[in-house]
């Protein structure tokens, strides 16, 4: 699984949303048991940039196409809110 391939580092960023009521809504939208479902960090910068790693990422059942829209809305947004905002 992805979240084995992860640092420690992500790994307990993402821990921090490891809560009973994540995990409730989790299990009730996709129907994984609790040892199925992980939690990790993904950091998606202002120019579309992410990390982890995209293995990381495709680990977790992401495409390159689908890790390519995340980062093509981020860079939308990071641009609609330069334009309104001048930030």
């Amino acid at each position: 699984m992805g979240s084995q391939r992860l640092n420690g580092r992500a790994r307990s960023q993402g821990s921090i949303h490891d809560t009973p009521e994540i995990r409730s809504r989790v299990r009730d939208h996709t129907g994984c048991s609790d040892s199925e479902i992980c939690f990790s960090a993904i950091a998606l910068s202002w120019h579309g940039a992410m990390t982890p790693k995209l293995q990381d990422l495709k680990g977790f059942g992401l495409s390159a196409g689908d890790i390519e829209l995340l980062s093509v809305r981020v860079l939308d947004v990071y641009r609609h809110h330069h334009a309104t905002t001048g930030l």
